[in-house]
């Protein structure tokens, strides 16, 4: 919302009389009738009400004659003022607009969140483009996030949209130990300069059946003909880690069977693996522990919000890390960063 620290939401009481057909605006005629009372007549009162003369005059005949008793007394040489009836109708009316005032008051702050919320929906949201998380897509699911418009898409072309300006962050994930560049290559080069903060820490290994009944123990298991892999997308950070294991370990994709059986997160991946179509996945901690499937820990990996320097000044950058670093306490194999501070991708 435009402004939106000096904007307020204003509630105000207004009091009519409805009698069979007609309808008097008590409000305006206690406003007519207290300027009465102030100025002392009744051209003071319709100068201090914005009226003329005859239309002040016009608009308490009228409501005497729907009321049914005198309002205004005309004093000649004196000016003007009110009668009984016309004082005890206008404190009337100030006292029902004072009441009903404070009860809106006493409602207004959480009105005016509710409608600051629904007017926010309306701006341009934040645009992330990042690799796939689980903690992050459930403070999305769970309406958490209002203000963010996020493509889940692999590590190399969420700094890509960054760049092209499809995007004002990105979000990747990084092995403990290995070089940025083997994850996002030289997308993060150029200008203007690029800034990471660390946003979570996260566990990922092979998932396995309850039990583990094919004893996998490590990567090199997966090289035997007995065990059914399935594997993540090419272009996924969780992708070109597994590569790089099979590279360490002189493993050939080729001997992996499903290696070339791809699906796009991992819960798809785990899925399969309780669902018996696999027997392993390459997968996060939290998802193989949700489906009651037992994990071989392969290590952890620290997941960063990418940006030029100003996108961190955003409030709603603060908000959206606020969120999912809360949300990291119900999930397992997921920890806090050991660092919160905004770091040069490039020096």
């Amino acid at each position: 919302m435009q402004g939106d620290a000096d904007a307020r939401l204003n509630i105000r009481a207004h009091t009519s009389l409805e009698l069979e057909s007609m309808e008097l605006d008590l409000a305006a005629l206690s406003a007519l009738l207290n300027a009465v009372a102030d100025t002392g007549s009744l051209q003071g009162g319709a100068e201090r009400t914005g009226r003329s003369y005859r239309g002040a005059w016009g608009r308490i005949k009228e409501a005497e004659t729907v009321l049914g008793c005198q309002l205004v007394e005309k004093t000649k040489g004196h000016g003007s003022q009110l009668t009984a009836a016309g004082r005890g109708l206008a404190a009337l009316v100030d006292k029902i607009e004072t009441r009903v005032q404070g009860l809106i008051q006493r409602e207004l702050a959480d009105l005016d969140r509710e409608l600051r919320e629904c007017l926010r929906l309306r701006e341009p949201r934040l645009r992330i483009a990042c690799s796939h998380d689980l903690v992050m897509q459930q403070c999305i699911s769970e309406g958490r996030l209002p203000f963010l418009d996020a493509r889940f898409m692999g590590s190399p072309k969420a700094v890509t949209a960054l760049r092209e300006g499809r995007a004002e962050l990105a979000g990747f994930h990084v092995p403990d130990g290995l070089p940025m560049e083997l994850f996002v290559k030289r997308s993060l080069d150029g200008d203007p300069p690029l800034y990471l903060r660390p946003l979570l820490r996260r566990e990922q290994g092979l998932v396995v059946a309850r039990g583990n009944p094919l004893g996998i123990r490590g990567i090199h298991d997966l090289a035997r003909q007995s065990v059914r892999f399935i594997n993540r997308q090419r272009g996924s950070g969780t992708r070109v880690w597994f590569d790089y294991l099979l590279r360490e370990h002189g493993i050939s994709p080729s001997s992996i069977r499903g290696y070339p059986v791809e699906e796009f997160t991992h819960f798809a991946v785990v899925a399969a693996v309780a669902a018996g179509a696999v027997d392993v996945a390459f997968a996060l901690k939290a998802t193989a522990i949700a489906l009651g499937l037992d994990f071989v820990s392969l290590g952890f990996e620290t997941y960063y919000l990418c940006a030029p320097r100003e996108a961190f000044a955003d409030p709603r950058c603060a908000e959206l890390m606020a969120h999912v670093q809360d949300g990291l306490l119900s999930q397992p194999g997921y920890a806090r960063p050991t660092t919160d501070e905004l770091v040069r991708t490039v020096a």
